[in-house]
């Protein structure tokens, strides 16, 4: 999560960074938002 976290301003700034040419694979600014949501939520439910 704190990946995602230093990830998500940079992402902002520069639309290249995230992006794989050789696949054409790309994230936006909001997916990494939405990994940071999925691992609150797994943290949450799984960790005991």
């Amino acid at each position: 999560m704190a990946l995602a976290r230093q990830l998500f301003p940079l992402t902002q700034e520069d639309s290249r960074i995230g992006f794989e040419s050789s696949c054409q694979y790309f994230y936006s600014p909001l997916d990494v938002v939405e990994k940071v949501v999925n691992c609150r939520w797994l943290l949450a439910h799984f960790d005991q």
